[in-house]
This record gives C-alpha cells, sequence and structure tokens, in this order.
C-alpha cells in the first residue's frame, strides 16, 4: 500500500506538472502569435518603406527605347543631383550610317521634368536623332528646348552621326598616324595612298569648331535620307550634327531664341512672386558638363539612359573639379612643333554653359586666348582646332604659365591627328600628368575615337580575349583601376610600393561586369598574347599575369604594360596594343588586345573617368 500510494502521488505530481505546462504552452503560443501578428503589420509598413525606397532608386535610372511617342522622366522628391544622360541615335537603316553618341553630368532639382524623344532605325526624311528636351513639343519651342542630340545615321553605309560636324560615308576612320616598329605584322598601318588629308569621318569643308549649315537652321528632321540631329544633313551619304549644351565648339539659343556662341541653354523659369502675387521670371542656363561625343556606335534604334551619379544633400553642395589647373585661368596658349596654325585654329573654353574666350591671337605655331575672368573665374573645359586632317607633334597647352597638355620633349613628339571634336581638358576629369588614381575608367586606344575596351558579354566566352567595341554602356565596358598598397602582392626586396614614389605603382584592373581581372591569356609574356579577364583577382598573392603598370606618357595618354619579367632579353615585350584598329582590308576583322613590343610608345590609351563626388 505504501508503494501504491507512493506511485499515485507520484502520478499525479506528474500529471500536474504536465497539465501545467501544457497550460503554459498555450499562454507561450498565444503570446508569440500576438507578437507575430504586431511583427506581421511592423513587416508591411517596413516593406512597404523598403519597396518605396528600392522605386525612388529605380527611378533614378531609366532606361528609355526607341517610341513613336514622347517619353517624360521626373526627378522624384528628395532626389535633386547630379545625373548622368546617355544618348544614342538610330541608325540610317539596316545598312546605314551608325547613330552617335552623347553624354554630359547636369544638375537637377526634384520635380525638374526633360522629354527623351528616342530615334527609330529607318531612312527618308525621318527623325532617327535621339534627344532630350525641356519643353514637350515638336514644334518650334520644342526644338529649341534640346539640351542634348545624339544625331543619327544617312541612308548611305558608312555616313555614321556626328559629332560637331557630320560624318561622310567617304572617309576613313583614321584617329592619328604610327610609328610602325620594323614592319612586323602586328603593327597597325596607316595608308597614307587612301588617308592623306582625311579626319575620322570628317567632311572636307570642315571648319573648326564648326557647325555646318546643311539645313538653314536646327531641326530633328533629316531631308533626301540624310542623318538628324541637331542640324541634319540633306545628303543620304552624311550623318546629322550632335549637340551638348555647355560642350565648348556647340552653340545654343538665348532666352530670346536666338542661336549665340553660347554652348549652353538659356531659359526663363520661375524664380518667385511679387507681393501682387505674380510670378517672377528669370533666364536660367542649363548645362553639361564632361560631355563627350562619339561619331558611329549604334547599328539599331536609338536609345537614352538617365542616372544619378551624386546625390545633393546641401544647399551649397558642389561637383568636385578633378582637374584644379583650369581654376583662375585668364589665358591659354597653344603650341604646335608644326604645322603652322591655320587661320582657321581656333581655341575655346566653357564656364557653366558660357563661352569664355574673348580673342585670339596667331602667330607661326602658336595661338593665345584671352579669357574673360569676370564671367569665368574658372574653366569647365577647354578645347583646341587647328586644322582638319593635319599630324601635329609636340603639342603642348598651358593655362597662364602651366602646362597642362605635353611636356614638348621626345614623348610629345608622338604624332597626334585632328578630329572635329577637337583636343579636350575637363576639369572634371583627372589630370593626366599624374599617374592614375584608382577608379573606374573607360579605356579607349588613341586610334579609335568611339571604340572602348570591352569584355565578353557571358560566362561562356570569358576566357576570349578583350575585345575594342562601340559604346554601349555596359558595365563590362568599365574597367576599375585598382592601386595595389598589399605587401603580399609586391613581393620582397627592390621595387616594394612606395606612395611617395610613382614609379613603384602598379594596379589590378577589372571589368565591372562581374569584376574579372584583366589577364594574360596563355601565362606567357611574349608578343601577340591575348588580353582577357577569365579570373577574380587574387588578393592574397603576386599573380603578375594579373598585375599592370598603367603610366602617363605626358600627352593626355597613357601606357598599360604588364608587370611579369619579360621571357626574353632582347624583346621588349609587355606592352598591350590593339589589334587591327585599322584595317582597310578587313573590316569586319575582331579587334582584340594583345601584348606586344614596345613600338615607340604607340600603344597608347585614353583614361575616361566615370566617377564623380562632391563636396559642401
Amino acid at each position: 500500500m505504501i508503494d501504491g500510494d507512493y506511485m499515485n502521488n507520484k502520478g499525479f505530481a506528474i500529471s500536474t506538472l504536465v497539465y501545467g505546462l501544457s497550460i503554459m504552452g498555450i499562454m507561450l503560443i498565444a503570446i508569440l502569435m500576438g507578437i507575430m501578428a504586431v511583427n506581421r503589420s511592423n513587416n508591411r509598413v517596413l516593406s512597404s518603406e523598403i519597396e518605396k525606397e528600392l522605386n525612388k532608386f529605380s527611378n533614378t535610372e531609366v532606361v528609355f527605347t526607341a517610341s513613336n511617342s514622347i517619353q517624360t522622366y521626373e526627378v522624384p522628391s528628395g532626389e535633386d543631383g547630379w545625373y548622368r544622360i546617355e544618348l544614342w541615335g538610330a541608325a540610317g537603316g539596316t545598312n546605314g550610317g551608325k547613330g552617335a553618341y552623347t553624354t554630359g553630368v547636369i544638375e537637377l532639382s526634384a520635380e525638374d521634368q526633360l522629354y527623351f524623344y528616342v530615334g527609330k532605325m529607318g531612312s527618308g526624311n525621318n527623325n532617327n536623332s535621339t534627344d532630350v528636351r525641356l519643353i514637350n513639343d515638336s514644334t518650334t519651342d520644342g526644338i529649341k528646348s534640346r539640351i542634348m542630340v545624339a544625331a543619327g545615321g544617312g541612308r548611305n553605309a558608312g555616313s555614321s552621326g556626328g559629332t560637331l560636324n557630320g560624318y561622310n560615308s567617304s572617309m576613313v576612320a583614321q584617329g592619328g598616324k604610327l610609328k610602325t616598329d620594323s614592319g612586323q605584322d602586328y603593327s597597325l598601318k596607316y595608308n597614307t595612298s587612301t588617308d592623306a588629308g582625311t579626319l575620322m569621318g570628317n567632311l572636307k569643308s570642315y571648319s573648326p569648331p564648326g557647325t555646318a549649315s546643311f539645313i538653314s537652321s536646327p531641326t530633328p528632321f533629316a531631308q533626301s535620307n540624310g542623318g538628324s540631329g541637331f542640324y541634319s544633313s540633306s545628303s543620304p551619304s552624311v550623318g546629322g550634327i550632335s549637340y551638348i549644351a555647355g560642350y565648348a565648339g556647340c552653340k545654343g539659343y538665348n532666352v530670346s531664341g536666338v542661336l549665340t556662341n553660347n554652348p549652353g541653354l538659356e531659359k526663363n523659369v520661375i524664380s518667385g512672386y511679387t507681393n501682387e502675387g505674380n510670378e517672377i521670371w528669370k533666364p536660367k542656363m542649363y548645362y553639361f558638363v564632361d560631355g563627350m561625343m562619339f561619331p558611329g556606335v549604334n547599328s539599331g534604334d536609338g536609345k537614352a539612359k538617365i542616372e544619378r551619379v551624386v546625390k545633393k544633400v546641401k544647399k551649397d553642395q558642389v561637383l568636385i573639379r578633378k582637374n584644379t589647373k583650369l581654376n583662375g585661368v585668364s589665358t591659354i596658349t597653344d603650341t604646335v612643333q608644326s604645322p603652322a596654325i591655320s587661320a582657321s585654329a581656333n581655341i575655346s573654353a566653357v564656364y557653366q554653359g558660357r563661352e569664355c574666350v574673348t580673342s585670339v591671337s596667331k602667330s607661326g605655331n602658336q595661338m593665345t586666348a584671352s579669357i574673360n575672368t569676370s564671367l569665368c573665374p574658372n574653366l569647365d573645359e577647354i578645347a583646341v582646332w587647328h586644322g582638319p586632317g593635319k599630324d601635329y607633334v609636340k603639342h603642348t597647352i598651358k593655362v597662364n604659365s602651366t602646362l597642362v597638355k605635353g611636356d614638348g620633349g621626345s614623348t610629345s613628339s608622338l604624332s597626334e591627328t585632328e578630329t572635329p571634336t577637337g583636343y579636350r581638358i575637363s576639369a572634371y576629369q583627372p589630370d593626366s600628368f599624374n599617374y592614375i588614381k584608382s577608379g573606374n575608367y573607360y579605356i579607349l586606344p588613341v586610334l579609335n575615337e568611339n571604340e572602348v575596351f570591352t569584355a565578353q558579354s557571358s560566362s561562356d566566352n570569358e576566357h576570349n580575349a578583350i575585345k575594342i567595341d562601340y559604346i554601349g554602356g555596359y558595365k563590362r565596358q568599365k574597367w576599375q583601376i585598382q592601386l595595389n598598397t598589399n605587401p603580399k602582392l609586391y613581393g620582397t626586396g627592390s621595387g616594394a610600393y612606395v606612395a611617395s614614389n610613382p614609379a613603384t605603382y602598379e594596379y589590378r584592373i577589372l571589368e565591372l561586369g562581374r569584376f574579372r581581372a584583366m589577364d594574360i591569356l596563355k601565362d606567357e609574356n611574349i608578343e601577340k598574347n591575348e588580353i582577357g579577364a577569365t579570373n577574380p583577382f587574387n588578393i592574397n598573392r603576386r599573380n603578375v599575369t594579373q598585375i599592370w603598370k598603367v603610366i602617363p606618357v605626358g600627352n593626355g595618354t597613357f601606357i598599360i604594360k604588364t608587370a611579369r619579367p619579360k621571357d626574353r632579353k632582347d624583346y621588349n615585350t609587355g606592352y598591350i596594343y590593339a589589334e587591327n584598329n585599322i584595317n582597310l582590308s578587313d573590316p569586319k576583322a575582331e579587334k582584340v588586345i594583345r601584348i606586344a613590343k614596345n613600338n615607340n610608345v604607340t600603344e597608347r590609351f585614353r583614361l575616361i573617368s566615370v566617377d564623380y563626388s562632391s563636396t559642401s
């Protein structure tokens, strides 16, 4: 009995404990369900806020495709800042000239509205240019409100949409002469019998900076199958002319609707109200900085893209000027060794959309421009033209007494060929005298006016060489050039990284599509090896096939060479170059990047920064 009573008492205790725990569990579940209900409500609010922020971000990066109707972009509330706009003109037809490319950075405020007209590929009195306007109107007022235009191509093959001039189908891409290296088969040739006296698509009647009067006044509509643009062509063998408000060499409209020497576009805007409630109107200059024009890049319909690059959070915030040599300029002096400065040579300097040059004097091989310093305390851009089709050497540009281009020595003896856009220096690009700073860049071979380094489009062909291709705005065309400072990447002994010694600088170069590093594909440093972007960069070991020297030449261009030791002492290999930049016999030949001998430093590249930042 005692044992039975004990067992009964124990069983009762266990049962009571189980029941108690069950009740507590039920209460806990009820509490948790209540908390979850509250959390679900909070999560819905949080999800809504996240969605709102994502939508806000997506509204600051928009792509517009070809359409028969206007497409409107309104700057979202709270998204004041600086925006990059990119436009691609449409081709003149399936076999017609390619459309042009234009881009620049403009400051916009919340609720500003822009109107995008995106051209369609075709031919015959059409509007195949792509433009952005301040007024949603296809009549005169709308046409005069265009702040950027990427010209369309003409009906005939090769009649590319142009830059400051229309591009003629009879012209051959030239871009610059070369000093060949003992006739090696990889050397890029210059056909003097075919190309003498011409530019890359430039009309022989070109007069710098020139806006040819194809049609008596700016219009987006082409005539007789010509390319349309800011100025449109009346010939199927000539592409239209592009325009960027604030781009040196362009002409913009004033508030009276008259073309002036100022490249920016003026428009009256409401600036306030009187005591009587009447609107107060004030002229405002719309202009882009760091503009670029490339001819003949787009073979299909046009397109457009807008994206914010810097958000404005303070009223006095400004975009950083990277090249401070353009601050406080009173004179610009341009000098070439040969040929002599022509009567049509010119200098343009721009600040906040206004032309700053008051006069240009010429003497022999030199011309000097005077700047209106009261109107232009600083300069946003300098552009210089000498004459169509001329190769010039030892080209130097000074602002006041400071050298901003060329060193007058042996490296500046490399020949340069005039193009309609002229030679340009932007305050929003790094000083090209210096070793390159870490950042994101387009890389352009010096002989290519409109093509950039392009990584492969998919992992299926990523083992193939990097190509030179027309600019399309892809991430795989933008390259992160990053200074290596990790001791693991330098090894031991001499040559280690020293911050105060730019000669020791070494870089990794990664394409921004998949962040694959530029690499020698065959792991050999012999001439003609291909350069690819196959593998990620290994930060913990010195893989010399992925490490590069980026060295300024002194004339606005750079050479890129591998850090890998030479295989043969008698071969000065290691410099990269673009194969088939000019190939008259096979225009479809693939243009790839390879290792070469040092060819008198003719393997040169322009580096165009795509990074922007600001300060208050």
